[in-house]
């Protein structure tokens, strides 16, 4: 680790750290880990974006889109961090990746209600309608599979009223980050459960600025995140979502 911090380091100097950095416009989507609160943006992956912005000082503005405009600016618009993004094979040359937020382990889960469905494979789980959130991970994941039967919405709220209420029959969730969805009243606990993971897309819940950014902005916020993440700050932001 400190190879790799006397490493970054050395690039920076070499970009010219000494210059401030241009203005970054962070987009996410309302969610458990950052939600629109008393007219701004909160949550730990929101107070870990600014810590990292900030260790950089560089101006940015964070605002919450539904996922498909922010995922598109994030795509096209230069100087773009996105968060929390699922980072996936497909998305890995599309994007200059800073830091990991929080890992994820997805399960697909099922209304308590509903024991009649009950896929027992990923093939078995086609028969059944699926809701996904437009043009993320989960989404694009089940488009690769060719699952016949997905029901995109906008975002996660959509998302979870669609299921409860019990237009879709199932829908896969963040185990890791299901608490705090309960307890933002997101989703009711109490009313479902998992019938089956999804290994293949666990991984991690990422900040990532857009590909066509500035370089050296790039290098001094992944500075500044391993920073965070040796001196502590990172494990103290994000405990309560651990």
């Amino acid at each position: 680790m400190a190879k790799h911090l006397l490493f970054m380091t050395a690039i920076l100097v070499l970009l010219g750290a000494g210059t401030k950095a241009a203005e970054v416009t962070v987009v996410t989507e309302e969610g458990a880990l950052q939600y629109s609160e008393n007219n701004q943006v909160s949550g730990v992956a929101t107070d870990l974006v600014r810590a990292v912005l900030d260790k950089v000082d560089v101006d940015y503005t964070i605002t919450i889109y539904p996922w498909p405009r922010a995922y598109a600016m994030a795509l096209t618009k230069p100087n773009v961090l996105i968060y929390s993004m699922t980072r996936t094979p497909q998305r890995e040359s599309q994007f200059k990746w800073v830091g990991e937020i929080i890992p994820i382990n997805y399960s697909l889960f099922r209304l308590k209600s509903k024991p009649q469905v009950s896929p027992q494979s990923l093939e078995h789980a086609k028969k059944y309608s699926i809701g996904v959130i437009n043009k993320g991970a989960i989404h694009k994941y089940f488009q690769q599979q060719d699952f016949p039967h997905i029901q995109p919405v906008s975002d996660i709220k959509a998302h979870v009223k669609k299921f409860v209420s019990g237009r879709v029959d199932l829908i896969a969730l963040n185990t890791t980050r299901l608490p705090q969805l309960c307890k933002k009243n997101i989703v009711d606990c109490q009313l479902i459960e998992p019938v089956m993971t999804l290994p293949d897309i666990s991984t991690g819940l990422y900040l990532a600025f857009s590909h066509n950014s500035d370089d050296k902005l790039v290098a001094q916020a992944q500075l500044a995140y391993t920073e965070l993440k040796q001196d502590g700050t990172y494990q103290k932001i994000m405990t309560p979502a651990l």
